[in-house]
């Protein structure tokens, strides 16, 4: 939606279904507010009118190092569900990054693959989750839970 709105319109002219991801954060990591995640829908389905949007990851991180909370993520899954009724003709497809939290481990290899140390970028994939690295239910998770349940999906 950014400076390559145009490049990728034009790179999604012939495709069967435009392929997005979506992650409401700014350049350095931070977290924007959930509240335009209406707008940023709206805007999405505007560049690709008339086209199948499949949003194949997004995610909310929960991490306080990038102004965020669990309860700021909570409100984000909120936020997508309504935007994506609003939108449902259009957006066919959307999937949640992560289920739970990332191990130590795998984020240490995410950053080696990045070439990158940034502490941001760190918490940014730590706390994508649904849940605590222990598996410990962040609210999140029972906002998903709500609305699959509200729809009748199974």
């Amino acid at each position: 939606m950014g400076s390559r709105r145009d490049l990728m319109r034009r790179l999604n002219r012939h495709t069967d279904v435009v392929l997005v991801s979506y992650y409401q954060i700014r350049g350095d990591f931070s977290v924007r507010s959930p509240e335009t995640v209406k707008s940023d829908f709206r805007r999405l389905v505007k560049v690709y009118l008339g086209r199948m949007i499949y949003v194949a990851d997004t995610g909310y991180p929960s991490s306080q190092l990038l102004g965020s909370s669990t309860v700021k993520q909570r409100q984000y899954i909120v936020a997508v569900f309504s935007a994506w009724d609003t939108h449902s003709v259009q957006i066919g497809y959307l999937s949640f990054a992560w289920y739970h939290d990332q191990p130590t481990a795998q984020l240490d290899q995410f950053e080696r693959y990045n070439g990158s140390s940034n502490p941001h970028f760190r918490a940014f994939l730590a706390t994508l989750g649904l849940r605590e690295r222990d598996g410990t239910p962040k609210p999140a998770i029972a906002a998903v839970r709500h609305n699959i349940t509200k729809r009748d999906w199974k």
